[in-house]
């Protein structure tokens, strides 16, 4: 069954409160030449999200992107560590195959 966003479903949450996140892109209008081709294949005006919906002061979308940058960042000093040269983990010693198998 197709799904949108729209200010009926927003009506039916019962929450004067209710946020419309977003990962973007969002394709809520003919603005873009995708929206466009959009509407020319489909008759759709928008997808996922009416236009109603994205510009209203209920969406924190472009808020929801900006701190996405944070959170890109924050993962990755967890997973490289402190020092951007050095791993979290230390590397096991590489031995090279040869002498590996001498070794055994």
């Amino acid at each position: 069954k197709p799904y949108q966003v729209n200010m009926d479903v927003v009506r039916k949450t019962g929450n004067p409160d209710v946020k419309f996140m977003h990962c973007l892109p969002a394709f809520h209008d003919r603005q873009t030449k995708v929206g466009r081709e959009i509407y020319e294949h489909f008759g759709l005006d928008a997808l996922e999200v009416t236009d109603e919906v994205f510009e209203s002061p209920r969406s924190i979308v472009f808020d929801e992107a900006e701190n996405r940058v944070h959170t890109i960042k924050a993962v990755m000093v967890a997973t490289i560590g402190q020092d951007a040269g050095a791993s979290a983990t230390p590397m096991p010693e590489r031995v090279p195959a040869a002498a590996a198998g001498a070794a055994a």
